[in-house]
């Protein structure tokens, strides 16, 4: 796997929470000078074949990849997957699982929305989404749309942050099952963005460095191929603590922006000029 100015392994389309489609992701990728590029939908991977065929079309090497939301022993970690068969019926089998949870999650949400007089209902969310896949930035663009609030991230700290929001949780599989489902799929399981991992305590501290360490010892046991170490979001600092990481389990260092197209997700990577704090590999 390249690591360098012209990959990029975290992006999103319209298959989960991203604003753009699968091809025009790839085309952004193809005017940003990026030559590899992972396609890591959450929970699905409907969009992976127009992708690859947009990937024919603008010259762009685009890799299989998913994204699970995954829970450790009460810590939510996000796991990818990389070079997986899309068609596995075992990938899919549980796919169409977790959409059913999330389908469940989202109903709470709107009804928990009109109680607090934010009239809206399932179609205006899904109001010209073509994926059957709503997340919590699909509600907040529609809740934006109406008029209810000026921006997503208004949305997020008004309302998503509450406790009777942070309540309405779906179901999610554990950490060590998405590994396996993904190299059961042929695929390459890379923990992703390590310092934002949930509920480890304040980012940074010496605490939350020694619950990641910990993590990544025990998922390395299991299997774990990889270490998220080149961030948008991640400081020179925290590069470069992650890099160590990976180094001292023997891991593979991947780079990613986690592109969605909006918000603080807004742009992927681009070469060979733009840098993103640390985010100069060491090996390009």
């Amino acid at each position: 796997m390249r690591v360098d100015r012209r990959t990029d392994y975290h992006l999103h389309t319209t298959y989960s929470d991203g604003v753009c489609t699968p091809e025009k992701v790839v085309k952004l990728a193809a005017e940003n000078g990026l030559e590899v590029i992972a396609i890591t939908d959450h929970d699905g991977t409907g969009g992976i074949a127009e992708a690859l065929a947009a990937g024919e079309k603008y010259g762009v090497e685009v890799v299989p990849g998913i994204e699970f939301s995954t829970e450790f022993e009460g810590a939510g970690i996000h796991m990818l997957g990389y070079y997986i068969d899309p068609e596995n019926a075992a990938l899919s089998r549980k796919c169409r699982w977790i959409l059913d949870k999330r389908e469940n999650r989202n109903r709470r949400f709107i009804r928990q929305l009109n109680e607090d007089d934010l009239e809206i209902t399932e179609d205006e969310i899904r109001e010209g989404r073509d994926s059957a896949f709503i997340g919590k930035p699909v509600i907040a663009g529609a809740l934006v749309r109406k008029g209810y609030f000026g921006s997503e991230p208004e949305v997020f700290d008004k309302i998503f942050s509450t406790e009777r929001y942070k309540n309405i949780k779906k179901e999610k599989i554990s950490t060590i099952e998405a590994m396996e489902l993904i190299k059961g799929a042929g695929g390459k399981p890379v923990l992703a963005h390590p310092a934002l991992i949930e509920d480890l305590g304040a980012r940074g501290t010496a605490e939350f460095d020694a619950k990641v360490e910990d993590i990544v010892g025990r998922l390395v046991e299991n299997g774990l191929w990889g270490l998220e170490c080149y961030y948008a979001d991640f400081s020179d600092e925290e590069v470069e603590k992650y890099a160590e990481l990976a180094d001292r389990y023997g891991l593979v260092k991947t780079r990613g922006s986690d592109f969605h197209g909006r918000g603080g997700h807004s742009r992927m990577f681009q070469a060979p000029r733009q840098r993103y704090k640390g985010i100069d590999a060491e090996n390009e």
